[in-house]
């Protein structure tokens, strides 16, 4: 067992008389997920009861605690922690604080924390509230990182396109906005890269009627409904011939408001409904008329007429084009086949046989061109003369004209 023994030295009194502060010293980890190992020191003379520490500016329990003698009289203790390096203890200020068994504290200085991590909490603003359809709009990719990124990257879907930018800058000049124009930014530094979310941009644009709005009269009940797309929200006016008096309704979902107007309607002709839709961007108007005795009319807009015309004449024309190969082709095959019939019909009907020295030849012989008389000297006659119709049948044989035959004689 250690024993301590009274000294007195005035030199030492003067050196132990001052105040001393603690010593904090932080070394922190290199990369994201690493340990900060803390350390703080302090002078005293009391080996027995070393001051207790206690950490400022950072959730950290102390570790280990040790002292040695500095030199005659005098003692160092210090103590140490560790704590799990996060982005959010990057730039935190620490400090350590002794407390003796008399109860005096003293406080260390503070140091900062420096934690390197890759980029994160990704996300881009926009420089105006406002934007409006065709405008052009500066965009900033926000990003929490330790070192500042030195490479930006973006994605950006405007109006169908995809593109992609980069940039050593966090901002960026986008033309020509549309209203479905969505982005994304990422960002790299030292340590590794990070992604914002995709945001779908809040673009304002005119209203625009959509072509299913529609007028229908059933039983002298007439409804019409019209559908307008706009950001912000359009309102709707009704205009109509006469002064018949209508219930007025609208609801709002998402981009496109509804509205109904229904009521009681003598019909005449060249009664017209339109309606108006208005917000601070521009005006849009549909005209539907209504016809006498027409249970449904459902009005498009002229752009899209066309195209349902010029559908239904291709349509129309290939139909036309199919039927009439189609019955050219059972002509040819009703032709050729009644053709067959007249030849073959007296061939085997009227001129079953062929009488010769030879007997009987079957009229199959002709259609063989007289196989089963080539050994005959006659055979030596040009054989296109059986093509000819012009086939000897033997010694003595009356040549038979097969023209005849085909002549149905």
């Amino acid at each position: 067992m250690t024993t301590y023994s009274p000294t007195l030295n005035l030199g030492l009194l003067s050196l132990l008389s001052a105040r001393h502060s603690p010593v904090i010293d932080a070394r922190p980890s290199q990369v994201e997920g690493g340990d900060v190992l803390l350390s703080c020191s302090i002078l005293h003379s009391c080996p027995p009861s070393p001051p207790a520490f206690q950490w400022k500016g950072l959730s950290a329990d102390t570790g280990s605690v040790s002292t040695q003698e500095e030199r005659i009289g005098v003692w160092r203790t210090i103590a140490t922690a560790a704590v799990k390096a996060t982005p959010e203890h990057n730039g935190k200020a620490v400090r350590c604080v002794t407390t003796v068994s008399s109860g005096f504290r003293e406080m260390s200085r503070s140091v900062m924390l420096n934690i390197p991590y890759a980029p994160t909490a990704l996300k881009v603003l926009v420089e105006k509230a406002a934007v409006k359809e065709g405008d052009s709009v500066t965009l900033i990719c926000d990003v929490n990182s330790n070192p500042t990124p030195t490479l930006y990257m973006w994605n950006i879907i405007n109006g169908g396109e995809v593109s992609e930018q980069k940039s050593t800058e966090k901002s960026l000049s986008v033309n020509d906005v549309s209203r479905s124009i969505s982005l994304t930014c990422a960002a790299r530094n030292s340590i590794g890269w990070g992604r914002s979310a995709r945001l779908t941009l809040d673009v304002d644009f005119a209203p625009s009627i959509l072509p299913n709005s529609s007028c229908t009269e059933r039983g002298g009940i007439l409804k019409c409904v019209c559908l307008a797309q706009s950001r912000p929200e359009a309102s709707i006016t009704w205009l109509m011939d006469g002064n018949q008096s209508f219930t007025l309704d609208s609801t709002q979902k998402g981009e496109v408001k509804s509205a109904t107007l229904t009521g009681t309607i003598k019909l005449t002709p060249n009664v017209n409904v339109s309606c108006t839709a208005v917000n601070t961007h521009g005006t849009a108007t549909l005209v539907m008329p209504v016809w006498p005795h027409q249970t449904t009319q459902t009005w498009i807009g002229t752009e899209y007429l066309w195209i349902i015309v010029s559908v239904c004449g291709v349509t129309l024309l290939g139909f036309v084009t199919c039927l009439c190969i189609r019955q050219k082709r059972r002509k040819i095959h009703r032709d050729s086949t009644n053709a067959l019939a007249t030849l073959e019909t007296p061939l085997r009907g009227k001129l079953a046989k062929v009488e010769g020295d030879q007997g009987t030849q079957d009229i199959d012989n002709i259609y063989k061109n007289c196989n089963s008389h080539m050994s005959d000297p006659i055979y030596d006659y040009d054989i296109q003369h059986c093509y000819g119709n012009y086939c000897p049948a033997g010694n003595e044989q009356e040549e038979h004209d097969f023209n005849n035959i085909y002549l149905n004689a």
